[in-house]
């Protein structure tokens, strides 16, 4: 276990270089049981630092790694082999149980045009379909906007 703590110092001490080298803060500022995400670490950059990490290791790593373990301090833990990265993990509000569960939230709202939702729309964009339509009557009053005065203004 001392080995591992070992370990997980030299990648703390590698990460918080890494990370004083991309802020252009010193070493001393950087609090490694802070988030990631308070010292503005975008998505971007997590996972570029996750592949400089995975050379740097010399073995494969997740590119959402920092996403699972959000501090230095954790992910330091976590890729020493340490056991005990809960108390860090909860502090940074990640639930243990939840970061084993791959999840993706996507989202689309809209009105498409000869198309009742994403599906169909996209089975009209791979068909090269046109779909464009006089604007529905009860929508608004399409004259009001486009009569026959607008169209001799834009000649």
């Amino acid at each position: 276990m001392a080995e591992n703590s070992t370990n997980a110092e030299i990648i703390q001490a590698w990460l918080v270089s890494k990370l004083s080298e991309r802020l252009g803060i010193e070493s001393h500022e950087i609090d490694i049981r802070e988030p990631f995400a308070s010292y503005g670490l975008g998505s971007t950059e997590a996972v570029s630092l996750a592949g400089e990490l995975a050379e740097w290791l010399g073995r494969k790593l997740s590119p959402a790694l920092v996403y699972e373990y959000p501090t230095i301090e954790a992910l330091a833990r976590h890729l020493a082999g340490s056991p005990d990265v809960s108390e860090s993990a909860t502090r940074a509000g990640h639930d243990r149980k939840a970061k084993n569960e791959p999840i993706a939230i996507i989202g689309i709202g809209c009105r498409f045009p000869g198309a009742n939702d994403p599906a169909a729309f996209w089975q009209l964009l791979r068909d090269g379909v046109d779909a464009i339509r006089e604007v529905p009557a009860d929508r608004f009053d399409q004259h009001a906007f486009f009569g026959q005065t607008r169209r001799l203004r834009a000649k």
